[in-house]
């Protein structure tokens, strides 16, 4: 798995621009997973499939929870900014400021990685363990 940590960590880059881009309110909240989704769809997991990983699912898992961990580095420091163009979204945190508004950007990228990081992982194990059962013996 050690050798697997730069490759996830490449994968996991895209947490940097998702999370730029999405301070901006460039598209609606709903699109937002729609676009983790293609990621996910069209990068992650075709990467790791190709790519030969000493564990798939955990270096799925890796690549989904580093990118919110790099998504959160990019709203954290900007959650005001990340508010005040998201209206819907600074409603429901009002009263939500400081060090609380900090810790619930981090930690609800943190959760959000790490329940799409088990999709990804275990899109990628069956893939993978389909690829061996269809492998001439």
């Amino acid at each position: 798995m050690k050798r697997d940590l730069p490759l996830v960590a490449a994968l996991a880059a895209v947490g940097l621009l998702m999370g730029a881009l999405t301070i901006f309110n460039l598209w609606p909240l709903w699109v937002e997973p729609l676009l983790w989704v293609a990621i996910a769809a069209a990068l992650w997991v075709p990467f790791l499939v190709r790519k030969p990983v000493a564990s798939p699912f955990l270096s799925g898992f890796l690549v989904s929870l580093l990118a919110g961990l790099f998504a959160a580095v990019v709203h954290v420091p900007f959650a005001e900014t990340y508010l005040a163009n998201h209206p819907d979204v600074a409603a429901q945190y009002a009263g939500i400021t400081g060090a609380q508004l900090k810790l619930l950007f981090l930690g609800s990228d943190l959760l959000n990685g790490a329940l799409f990081g088990l999709l990804v992982g275990l899109a990628t194990w069956l893939l993978l363990r389909r690829r061996a059962a269809q492998a001439p013996a």
